[in-house]
């Protein structure tokens, strides 16, 4: 198995429980790992036979772009969205970071992790 991933995607989004967040936009940053079978196919140097870079960030991008209350929903949006473009994934790990919550405190970040992996994984 490989895994493949993108860290520290920083974007900017409309995601919050309090709707001034939501219209603030705030940065995130994500981490996405994917878990896929490519030992034969790492042979042929194609990047047919894997998960291009800029496939996996614009399924992060296209989902972070979205409203949405709770980060952890965004991450179970995001980790189906992998597994429908690329079915021959096992696992999908996906960390979602809120620097600077709005909260009483001082707190670098807030973060959720979200893992889904296949019955066949």
């Amino acid at each position: 198995m490989t895994t493949i991933s993108l860290e520290g995607i920083i974007i900017k989004a409309p995601i919050g429980f309090y709707k001034a967040e939501r219209m603030l936009k705030r940065n995130f940053a994500v981490d996405i790992k994917v878990l896929i079978p490519l030992e034969a196919s790492a042979l042929e140097d194609d990047v047919a036979n894997t998960i291009n870079y800029e496939a996996l960030h614009s399924i992060v991008q296209s989902e972070m772009e979205k409203p949405a209350k709770l980060i952890e929903t965004v991450a179970a949006k995001i980790a189906n969205e992998v597994q429908i473009k690329f079915p021959q994934v096992r696992q999908v790990w996906v960390k979602i970071s809120k620097p600077d919550p709005m909260m009483n405190g001082t707190i670098r970040q807030s973060a959720i992790e979200y893992v889904w992996s296949s019955p066949e994984a």
